[in-house]
């Protein structure tokens, strides 16, 4: 009776534990992207570096995968993020300045050029737009003309939504 007791106790907190992680992990956030040369042909084997000196997160490196793609998965949430793409021959890139919103992934995908085209670190500031892959949202826009041109007797735009 007692082994018994032991082992739903073990077995409800391993539960909980495990629950706990699932619903911390909902509210992180993922940077993925694709590094690629001015031809538009993937560059495997490039260092990707992420920093964030606000966050608890400071540092964080990747290598390019044979189809020239990084991936930071389960991010804290936050905004100045820095992100660092470097490869031998290629000129080396930084994007500063990035926010990862919770649960959401941020596409950033990188063109090297050759080291020879330039001679310094090309810094880019600016926000890229967040894909929310969780979220679908449609709309539609009416314009005048087109409700002047409709067949309905009195030209009601709400005959329309109805």
């Amino acid at each position: 009776m007692r082994n018994t007791l032991r082992s739903i106790l073990i077995v409800g907190t391993i539960s909980v534990v495990a629950a706990g992680g699932v619903v911390c992990a909902a509210g992180d956030a993922m940077l993925q992207g694709t590094v690629l040369d001015s031809g538009g042909k993937p560059l495997p084997g490039a260092t990707v570096v992420l920093r964030n000196q606000d966050l608890a997160f400071h540092e964080q490196g990747a290598i390019t995968d044979a189809a020239g793609k990084f991936r930071f998965p389960a991010l804290p949430a936050g905004s100045r993020y820095e992100l660092t793409v470097s490869l031998p021959g290629f000129t080396t890139i930084v994007f500063s300045d990035l926010s990862l919103g919770p649960g959401r992934t941020l596409e950033q995908n990188v063109v090297l050029r050759p080291a020879g085209d330039f001679k310094e670190t090309v810094r880019v500031q600016g926000k890229s737009q967040t894909i929310d892959t969780e979220t679908v949202t449609g709309s539609t826009t009416f314009t005048s003309t087109f409700i002047a041109e409709l067949p309905i007797l009195g030209r009601d735009y709400q005959d329309i939504l109805t």
